[in-house]
Parts: structure tokens; C-alpha cells; sequence
């Protein structure tokens, strides 16, 4: 049932005018077969494709020269991290740090520290169709409270992603399925919700 309403909100997205039961019976029957084994490899794969596309929306939504908001929105941990990172793989860090692109070199858990220090970059058709700044209650602390739930949400869809991208094959190996299906639940739901340019 899981996968069933996971497919019909992949198809539904995908298509602008709502589908008639023969097409998605149809669709079901292309897609059940390939998805009814859940591969934790696959779905691993399918988070860091999910992230990696996060990843580059970010990017591409942070304002022309100013791409070193996304270092200093990291926690000073982060940042440590990064550089770690940055080294391991060889490259000098000025350029990459400067113009935001250490990003896409990151491990994939920072995605939510920077969703959720940056949410403008993302939420309100950014990426998410998810209304943030547009939120208005008409009280400060319930407007701010809206907002956070919005922020949290996404920042654990993140998380549980980033968990299966970055596990290796003892994990991947010994994950349960429940935690399968949650995680690729939560890959569907971290991806944009239209088409990226």
C-alpha cells in the first residue's frame, strides 16, 4: 500500500491534469514490478540522486556573488567538516567556499542545517511548492511556530535521506525493511515538487 501511494504521488506530480483509473492502473503495472523488491542499494542510490539534486537547487537559488552565505550558515562543526572534506578530495577550498559550491562535495546531513538557515533558498515554489515566508497568522509567535514546523519537516525528510546515502554495505545490508520504506519515502518526498531548470 506504501509503494502504491508512493507511485501515485510520483504520477500525480508528473502530470498536470489529474489521471483516469485506466491510466493509473497502467502506470502501476509499468512501475510495480520494478519497485515491489526494495533494493537498499537502490534506494541508497536513489537518496544521494535525491540530494545531489537538492544539492544543486540550493546552489542555484543562492543570489549571484553572494554564495558564502552557505559556508557561514554552517555550524562551526560543519565548517571543519567541509574543510576535512575539501582536503581529502584535493581541492582548495577558496573558490568552492566562496561561490557555495562545497556544497555539492558536502556530506549530504548539511542539506538541513542549510535548509534550515536559508529556507527562502528553497521553500515557496524555490523547490517545495511549501509555503514559508508567505506564512502570516497574525501573531509573531504562531507565524514563527508555523514556519519551524515547516523547516523541521523537511530537515528530518533530509536526514532520514542523507542516513541511507551516506551508509555503507554493512548498513545497507541490515536495514530492515520498515526502515527502507521510510527512507524512500522520505526520498520522495525531498524531491522538488516541478520540474528544475
Amino acid at each position: 500500500m506504501i509503494e502504491l501511494a508512493l507511485l501515485t504521488n510520483e504520477y500525480v506530480r508528473a502530470n498536470r491534469e489529474p489521471p483516469s483509473y485506466a491510466e493509473l492502473l497502467g502506470y502501476f503495472r509499468e512501475q510495480y514490478a520494478r519497485t515491489s523488491s526494495l533494493d537498499a542499494r537502490g534506494v541508497a542510490a536513489e537518496a544521494s540522486d535525491a540530494l545531489e539534486t537538492l544539492a544543486q537547487s540550493i546552489l542555484a537559488n543562492v543570489p549571484q556573488g553572494q554564495g558564502g552565505i552557505l559556508f557561514d550558515a554552517l555550524t562551526v562543526e560543519q565548517r571543519s567538516e567541509v574543510m576535512r572534506t575539501l582536503a581529502r578530495k584535493g581541492i582548495a577550498p577558496a573558490g568552492p567556499i566562496a561561490d557555495g559550491s562545497f556544497i555539492t562535495a558536502a556530506p549530504r546531513g548539511m542539506l538541513g542545517r542549510l535548509v534550515e538557515a536559508l529556507p527562502e533558498l528553497v521553500f515557496d515554489g524555490k523547490y517545495w511548492d511549501s509555503p514559508y515566508s508567505s506564512l502570516d497568522y497574525g501573531d509573531p509567535q504562531l507565524t514563527d511556530r508555523a514556519r519551524q514546523q515547516v523547516i523541521d519537516r523537511a530537515t528530518s525528510l533530509i536526514s532520514d535521506a542523507a542516513w541511507l546515502a551516506e551508509a555503507d554495505a554493512t548498513i545497507l545490508g541490515a536495514i530492515r525493511k520498515e526502515e527502507l520504506v521510510r527512507g524512500l519515502m522520505s526520498v520522495s518526498l525531498i524531491r522538488p515538487d516541478r520540474e528544475i531548470m
